[in-house]
C-alpha cells in the first residue's frame, strides 16, 4: 500500500485517505521525520510541523493517527 502513494505527485487527499490504514500513516510520518532532520536546520519542531513535503505534513499525519486510535478503539470495544 505504501508504494501506491510513494509518488511525490500523488495528491494530498489521496495520501490522507490512504492514511486511514495505520501502516501507511506511519510510513508517511517516518518519511516526514527524515525530511525534517535532513533538510531543515532546526529539525522537527512545533513550528515546522505543518510544512508540506510531497503533499503531506507531519501535523496532518498526527491528526490522522489520532483519529485512527479513536476509530480502532471504538471498533475494538464494539466487537468485544
Amino acid at each position: 500500500m505504501v508504494f501506491i502513494i510513494a509518488d511525490p505527485s500523488t495528491p494530498s487527499k489521496v495520501q490522507y485517505a490512504m492514511s486511514i490504514l495505520p501502516n501507511v500513516c506511519m510510513a508517511q510520518l517516518v518519511k516526514q521525520i527524515f525530511f525534517y532532520n535532513l533538510n531543515t536546520g532546526s529539525g522537527l519542531t512545533w513550528s515546522t510541523m505543518s510544512i508540506q513535503y510531497q503533499n503531506y505534513s507531519f501535523k496532518g499525519g498526527l491528526l490522522i493517527m489520532l483519529a485512527n486510535a479513536v476509530v480502532y478503539t471504538v471498533l475494538g470495544l464494539y466487537l468485544d
